[in-house]
Order: structure tokens, then sequence, then C-alpha cells
């Protein structure tokens, strides 16, 4: 079973070297978000990403879902402390984001596929909750990174491309962030 980012080391999450490494704001614009996008960010945690992506979804929203309870209630007290009202937090299922059907414009995970057990059926289901033409993001460490998960959890891109193609996924592209990360962006049609 994989190995699970624990709610106690949350305050990695949103430390200064993280928006240093991996800027949210830069990112987001990378992944091309719109201002009336509904952003599915799975894996949400502490709202690293969710958060960023509700100040540029003016008239969008974030559907943050996270199976832990503890990352969402951190974040929940996040929004009411920043007082942001168009991110809606979901306790999802292993393997599902429990969200309905196409109701999201893009889907996101950052260093979370690597944790998810059946990983075709996260991404089945990922593609399920996309409306047509909605695009997914997915950063993960690359295999020969020097931190991360443990290297037998690691998706190379290779394999990871191969799963998306496997669930439905087009125009796939993969991309090298930083040198121990990479994005992989796929199109539903």
């Amino acid at each position: 079973m994989p190995h699970t980012f624990h709610p106690q080391h949350a305050k990695h999450l949103d430390s200064i070297f993280r928006r240093m490494f991996l800027p949210p704001l830069k990112i987001l614009n990378t992944i091309g978000l719109k201002s009336n996008d509904i952003f599915l960010d799975i894996g949400a945690g502490t709202g690293f990403f969710a958060i960023p992506a509700s100040q540029l979804l003016v008239y969008g929203k974030v559907m943050a879902t996270d199976t832990q309870e503890e990352m969402l209630r951190l974040l929940s007290h996040k929004i009411k402390e920043k007082n942001i009202n168009n991110i809606e937090i979901i306790l999802s299922k292993e393997n599902d984001p429990s969200v309905p059907k196409e109701s999201a414009t893009v889907a996101f995970m950052s260093f979370v596929l690597h944790e998810v057990e059946n990983k075709k059926e996260m991404l089945s289901n990922i593609h399920k909750a996309l409306k047509r033409g909605g695009k997914i993001a997915i950063i993960e460490f690359s295999t020969y990174a020097l931190f991360g998960p443990p290297k037998q959890e690691r998706i190379s891109p290779q394999a990871l491309k191969k799963l998306l193609e496997e669930t439905g996924f087009k125009k796939i592209t993969v991309t090298k962030l930083t040198m121990f990360t990479y994005m992989a962006v796929a199109l539903k049609q």
C-alpha cells in the first residue's frame, strides 16, 4: 500500500521553500486556469493550490477534495480566516474524487497520484468528473529526485502518460517543472 502524507507534517506543505520551489500562481497560469473555471483540486491538503486558485477564479470556484479529514479541517480554518467564499470542501474516497460527473473544467493533482492505490480507477473517475474539453494536470516527482516519496512509489513520466491514455485522456504533454519534478497535462475530448 502506498505511503500517504501525514497531517502532522502539514506545516511543510506551506513552507517558504515549497513556495519558491513550486510557485502556485505560476503553475496555475501555466496550465491556463481561466477566471470562470471549475477547478477540482484532488488531494488539496491545506490549500497550497486551492487558495491561490480561488483568487484567480473570479467567476468560477474550487472543489477542494481530500481523503484526510484533518487536512480539510486545516483548509477550512484558512478559508474562514481569509474570508474566501468560492472554495467547496469535499471529503473524498480512496480512488475517487467524490464529485458529480462532468462537474469540473480543470482537475489538478500535485504530488498525490503516487499515493493512490488504484491509479487507473482514480484517473477514470477524474475523467468522468471532467466536462468535455476539460483538462487534467498532474505534478509528480521524477524517479531520480533526491527527495519525495519512496522511490518504488514514484511514477515515471512514461508510466503516467500510459495511464492517462488508458483512461481516455488525449493530447497528453509532459514537461519538466524543476530539476526534480514534472507535470503532465491532458484533455478529455
